[in-house]
């Protein structure tokens, strides 16, 4: 007798294989094991996994491990049974679009302000502290780098 084999499961008791009922020799009977049934399994489909529920095969659509992006360029991945890919869903991260004028001089700004802070505001406080010649030439020096490093287009 062909019995039909499945796992227990959180939310789905999915098919997992086929198995061979043995017989009882006191009663002569077959013997269902645990996690097993004689129910008829239905016909394997394409992208969906067999469940056994209140007697009877189902099917749960199966998207474990899609991995898609959000307009954003969020990484996401379906981790369960009977998870569906959101309407919004795309399957390649999408190309940010290039920076505006205006966006691309504000990150400019931004990227200045930082390195002024981190490299050339320490050596303008040393020359102000010891006024010397060299400490100014120093701290100029660092600030000609930045503005060429970070280059404004209306900057002479």
């Amino acid at each position: 007798m062909k019995l039909y084999a499945f796992k227990l499961g959180t939310e789905y008791q999915v098919f997992t294989r086929e198995v061979e009922a043995k017989k009882d020799s006191v009663s002569n009977k077959y013997m269902i094991p645990a996690f097993a049934t004689d129910v008829e399994l239905i016909e394997e489909k394409e992208g969906f996994q067999r469940y056994f529920k209140n007697g009877s095969w189902h099917y749960v659509e199966d998207n474990v491990g899609v991995e898609y992006f959000d307009s954003e360029g969020k990484y996401h991945k379906l981790e369960r049974l009977g998870e569906v890919l959101p309407e919004w869903a795309l399957s390649e991260k999408p190309i940010a679009p290039p920076l505006t004028q205006e966006q691309l001089k504000e990150s400019l700004i931004n990227q200045r302000k930082s390195a002024y802070a981190i490299e050339s505001d320490p050596l303008y406080m040393e020359w102000q502290f010891d006024q010397t010649a060299e400490s100014e030439q120093a701290w100029r020096d660092k600030v000609t780098e930045i503005k060429a490093r970070y280059p404004l287009t209306d900057e002479s």
